[in-house]
């Protein structure tokens, strides 16, 4: 017998009344199931990943990220009044930008880390280009420690861990401040 879909509807069973989504039963589910599950649940293909963590994605971030802080340190203040003289000062060819500056950029649920490394070597390759790779730091976060004592121990994080480039923090996007 096929139902019409008002009958279907009237079936229907409600678990819990509208709230937020951060507040619900689903919510709660699965930040258990990703703090039970760590990195597995990506390696052993329970949660689908590569759309979104691939070399390929993984640059094409990169290039933004180097598009953005190329145009910060080309952007000139306008307050600032340039010499007619051709000798330069610091901040001549890198508008806003000076030698001590640190940019940081900030990953909220890494998940397997795949992102951050794929980025990371991709804005690596770019100091060709005259990129301050040095002056990254990224910083890796997810709620759960189990993902990060996952990327503390992975060796191919580990070359970023000691080049000062990464770093890695607990961060629970609803709770924390």
């Amino acid at each position: 017998t096929s139902q019409t879909m008002e009958e279907q509807r009237k079936r229907r069973i409600e678990i819990e009344s509208y709230k937020r989504f951060s507040q619900s039963i689903i919510w709660n589910l699965m930040m258990r199931f990703y703090d039970e599950q760590g990195e597995k649940a990506w390696a052993d293909g329970i949660v689908p990943h590569f759309v979104s963590s691939n070399a390929f994605i993984g640059k094409a971030y990169a290039k933004l990220i180097y598009g953005y802080i190329m145009d910060l340190c080309s952007t000139k203040s306008t307050s600032t009044s340039r010499s007619k003289s051709k000798s330069k000062s610091n901040n001549d060819e890198s508008g806003n930008c000076t030698e001590d500056d640190v940019y940081y950029i900030v990953e909220v649920g890494g998940g397997t880390g795949k992102l951050c490394f794929y980025i990371l070597k991709a804005l690596e390759e770019m100091k060709q280009i005259n990129f301050p790779f040095d002056k990254i730091v990224y910083v890796l976060t997810d709620f759960t420690q189990s993902n990060i004592s996952f990327w503390k121990q992975h060796s191919s994080l580990s070359k970023y861990v000691n080049g000062g480039q990464l770093d890695f923090c607990q961060f629970e996007a609803v709770n924390d401040e």
